[in-house]
């Protein structure tokens, strides 16, 4: 990769972060909302994902429901499964980075 291509990607990254959905997003609080669901929750994460960590996630969700007194809730963290709920792939690291750029170019229709 060239200089002027990584300086090129390096100033979309950048310029990501200042867009208003981006900013809106990282400043979300989604224990406000969970706070008031009382209905029946079934709240599902896979072990191994690695764009939403299950741990934290499932907890903060767990700790909002309890504290907005809401018992009705079922949560299950599914063994060796992925974001979408598939079987976890190891990750073969000379592949990784030829896989990331793929998934990316297909995400932003390149």
């Amino acid at each position: 990769m060239s200089e002027t291509d990584k300086n090129q990607m390096i100033n979309q990254q950048i310029q990501s972060v200042t867009y208003p959905w981006i900013r809106s997003f990282l400043r979300f609080k989604p224990e406000e909302y969970l706070k008031k669901i009382k209905c029946p929750v079934l709240v599902l994460n896979g072990e191994k994902d690695l764009q939403v960590p299950p741990q934290s996630n499932l907890e903060g969700i767990k700790t909002a429901f309890k504290n907005g007194g809401n018992k009705k809730t079922t949560i299950k963290q599914y063994p060796n499964l992925n974001h979408l709920f598939k079987n976890a792939q190891p990750v073969q690291p000379k592949n990784t980075e030829k896989s990331n750029k793929l998934s990316l170019l297909k995400f932003y229709q390149i």
